[in-house]
Order: C-alpha cells, then structure tokens, then sequence
C-alpha cells in the first residue's frame, strides 16, 4: 500500500469515526477535523454535576458474534463482548397506549408470539409481517459475510426476498401494514418504535421501519459506561491505526479541481491536502453548502434543494436523587402514547403544532449501565423525548447561542414543564428529587451538529427518502464519499457501517488511480475519472 495516500474527514459522529478508522487502517494518512470542542458528535456525552447524559443513545441492535455491529467493531479491533451488555431480554422496550402494553423482546419469534397473542384474529396477517422482517434481518447479515471467509450459494439465500421488498421500497409503514392487519392497535404495536425513525407510519418509509425492527429483533444492548464508552473506543481505535484528531476546526469547502478532490479549506483559510476526503456531515450540507455549485450536476443540486429534513425534538435531561426503580422504572425504554391513531398523533406537528396530548419517550440510561458510572449512588438519570416542530424555534435558528434571548429560554422551559406535567399524569411520581435539568431544543442539534433545521436523524426517512433512494457513499466529485445518517439510515450500526463503506469505496478509488497512473505514465495525466480510459 502508499502510505503517502492522504485523506481527511469531515466530522468526528459514529460515520465518521469508522470512516477514519477504517482508512487509516487500509494505510491512508488520516486527518479528521471536529467543529466543536470535543470529538463524537451525537456519541459524546454531556456532565453535570456528577450526572452523565448521552444525547445520541439510548440502545443498539445487532450486537452478537456474527451480527453486523459486532463484526464492524471487531474489524476495528474493538471488543464488543467487552464493550456491551444485554438489555432485560424479556421486555427492553414497554409500548404503552391507552388500554393495553406491549413488551419488545429479544427474539422475533417471542415478540411475534406476544402479538399474536395480543390479536389473535390477526394470525395471518401477522406471520406475513414477521416473515418480512426476518427476510430484512438476513439481508442486513449479508454485510458481514466477507469477514466470515468464502461465500456459500446458501449465504445468498435471502437474496430471494428482494422482489417482496423491491415492491415496498416507495411504500410507506402505513401501507404495509395496512395490507397485511385490519386492527388498529396491531398496527400502532408494529408502529411504536417511530420514534426511531422519526415519522408516523403514513409518512415513514417501510423499508426503514422494517430495517429497525429487524435490528433489534434479537435483543437490546448498551455500552458499559454509556455512550462515552463506545465513543473513547471508536476514538482509542482510530488513534492505534494513526488518525490525527484536530477539534475546534470547522471545514468551510471542500477543495475541487476539474471534478476531483484536492483537499479541505478550514474556516480560518487553512488548507488541508488530500487524496480523499469523506464527509460526515449531512449530505445536504457537504453538497450544498461544503462544495461549489459549479462542481454539481444540476439534478444533484435540485435534489439537495428539496430534501425534507427530519422532524426535531425537545429532550428534558433530568439528573434525580433518588433510585427510579424504586418509582417503577427499570432499564426498558417507555414509549407513551396518548392514542393508537399515531398518524393523527403527529399531524399537528405538520401545521406547525403540538398535539393536545403528547408522545413520550423515557430512557434512564443510569438504569442500563452496569458500570453505575453515569450518576451518583443511589441517584439515576431521566430522559424525556418528544418531536416538535421547526416552525417553533425557527425564528431563532440563524441567531448565536448568546443572542436567543428570554423568549426563546421561557419557551424552553415552557416545554420542558408540560412535558414533565405529562410525565406526572402517566407515572405519578416517577419524577421527583431533581438535582439537575436540561432542556435541548431542535437549535441544540443546529449548534452542535449542522443539522439541518435541527432535524434528529438526518434527512427524513420518508419513501423516497430512505432505502435505494437515500444519498449514495460516491458523490460525482471524485475523491469525495460520504457517510452519516444520510446514506444508509439512521441509528449507530448502519451509520458505522456507512464509514466502512466510504473508506471500502476510497479505497479502491486510490488503487484504480494508482493503476491508472501506472498505465499512463509518469507523463501522462486525467482530470477525472470520465476521462481515463475503459478499464
């Protein structure tokens, strides 16, 4: 390999961690640059007063030997056994509605078991959605295949299933169950994990809804020490390969001559040379914002124009003296829902407003660390979630922290308290003793991570948004791939994986130039790969 090959990273979030992990790894001089003070993105954790809150975490998926998270964090030489525990296998997450609860289990049959159960006129139609996932369950373990050594016909078996799911590629969640179940409350059980994906099921791409159930149908896990624990790892793993770190450094463009990449210019007009560059920040602001106009096809350039971002939140951080299990919380992650009419539950949000009753998402991440490393004993940490609209905070989104202003901090608060009333009224006091509160608002994202319009998840994971229509790793720059949640989905595996597959595609970028070059000549020179020769 050269090790004179020079790359830079744009970003420091899960993508782009594996990104410069992997490249550095494949022989690449790495350079990756963070705008804030601290490396991780939505992995880094906050402290207060002795409590530890993870802002971008709350449980991964896959996390067994063999398993796609497993296997990319092993190929990075990280210990995932080590690195991971289990969430209570027989409910890591509890779906409340009005008049009935469902308890998310490891191992699909189980969970199918339960609905099943819960609707027994459903029996039909349910198989039909289990066999489904599990169908998206081996497609997704196909990207582990090339660490277990020579390929088997038998491993392409579930190659079978793409034209079932070709079908429902420019379907939404709401489709797909709508043909398989006739009770409502079946299909908001199948749809109470939206919040992982950020969108009622009318609107909500089946592919993506299918690809999360899957990921987490064989059980929860949580990093030993919370999300810091897996960043310092990503981050410890980097550095033995040889990446170099700078925080602090915001790129402003990404350097093109005649269709290839040269480098990255930082904010203060540094210039860092490069072969590669991959960019972890979201794709609409790498295209729109990071590279100029003039090196984009007009299609491209009208595409990143209309993409829907993803819906923001508002989240209450609660550090509390007191044990909650002993206020009737465990380590599962509560999902409230006011109604089963979950597509009516967010269509407010869409007209700028919140619903009368809200959904609510509860996490104590203290209760899953089995380190008791994120609070104080004998005291626990208190997560409380739920999706607003832009339209809210878009007054303030072009203004600095400091020039916000009371208005924008008492609408805070004032969130922050109805949700807590909201709390109160579902799970009489769970909350109490508050030592420590922090209220994040769809502008924290904005500050901390260029989203854009403060949205959680990247670009919203709508049909036409998500699957085979999401943003590709290559760009039509060359040299230039991305990674993040605008590429694959989101959630921490597949945005890893996101980072293996823009190093994978550098990779092998360099070594056809490196062909190229050798084909044509020390004299002899491309501008881009559209002009080097057919082979």
């Amino acid at each position: 390999m050269d090790a004179t090959r020079r790359a830079v990273v744009i970003g420091t979030g899960a993508g782009g961690l594996a990104a410069a992990g992997f490249l550095a790894r494949f022989g690449f001089d790495v350079t990756a640059v963070e705008q804030g003070h601290q490396l991780g993105g939505s992995l880094a954790p906050f402290e207060r007063q002795g409590f530890t809150f993870d802002v971008g975490i709350n449980y991964v998926g896959q996390c067994r030997p063999g398993q796609p998270m497993y296997e990319q964090l092993a190929e990075l030489g990280i210990d995932p056994s080590a690195l991971f525990s289990e969430l209570e296998p027989d409910g890591f997450d509890i779906y409340r509605f009005p008049g009935f609860e469902v308890r998310n289990c490891a191992g699909l049959d189980r969970f199918h078991d339960r609905l099943r159960a819960l609707f027994p006129t459903e029996e039909a139609g349910l198989a039909a959605v289990f066999e489904t996932v599990a169908g998206m369950r081996e497609l997704m373990a196909l990207g582990t295949l090339p660490h277990r050594g020579r390929l088997h016909a038998s491993d392409l078996a579930p190659l079978r299933l793409l034209p079932r799911l070709w079908h429902w590629s420019r379907k939404t969640w709401g489709d797909f169950l709508q043909h398989h179940l006739k009770d409502e409350r079946a299909r908001a059980a199948l749809s109470a994990m939206c919040g992982d994906w950020g969108l009622p099921p009318g609107r909500a791409s089946a592919m993506a809804a299918l690809g999360v159930i899957a990921d987490y149908s064989d059980g929860a896990f949580f990093p030993k020490g919370g999300g810091g624990a897996l960043l310092g790892a990503l981050v410890d793993a980097a550095r033995g390969h040889g990446v170099t770190f700078r925080t602090h450094v915001a790129a402003r463009r990404i350097l093109v001559s005649r269709g290839c990449v040269t480098g990255v210019e930082l904010e203060d007009g540094e210039p860092l040379v490069a072969d590669v560059v991959v960019s972890d920040v979201d794709p609409t602001v790498t295209l729109g914002h990071l590279v100029e106009p003039e090196h984009l096809p007009a299609r491209l350039r009208a595409r990143v124009a209309r993409t829907e971002p993803s819906l923001g939140m508002v989240v209450v951080y609660l550090g509390l003296r007191r044990d909650l299990r002993q206020h009737g919380m465990s380590a599962a992650n509560l999902w409230s829902y006011p109604s089963v009419d979950l597509d009516g539950l967010f269509e407010p949000l869409s007209r700028g407003e919140l619903p009368p009753e809200l959904f609510l998402f509860l996490s104590s991440n203290s209760l899953k660390d089995t380190t008791g490393s994120l609070a104080p004993p004998g005291c626990s940490t208190l997560e409380v979630m739920t999706f607003v609209p832009e339209a809210m905070f878009e007054r303030w989104a072009s203004l600095p922290v400091s020039a916000r202003g009371a208005d924008y901090h008492a609408l805070k608060e004032q969130l922050a308290d109805r949700m807590l009333r909201e709390v109160e009224a579902r799970f009489p006091g769970l909350v109490g003793d508050i030592v420590v509160r922090e209220v994040a608002t769809p502008l924290t994202w904005i500050d901390s991570l260029r989203a854009p319009h403060g949205g959680t998840y990247g670009p919203a994971m709508t049909p036409l948004q998500a699957g085979r229509f999401r943003f590709r790793t290559r760009t039509p720059v060359e040299g230039l791939f991305l990674a993040g949640q605008g590429v694959l989905s989101m959630g921490i595996s597949p945005v890893l994986l996101s980072g293996r597959l823009a190093a994978r595609a550098a990779e092998r970028f360099t070594e056809r130039r490196g062909r190229l070059r050798h084909h044509l000549g020390e004299g002899q020179t491309w501008h881009s790969e559209a002009e080097a020769p057919p082979f």
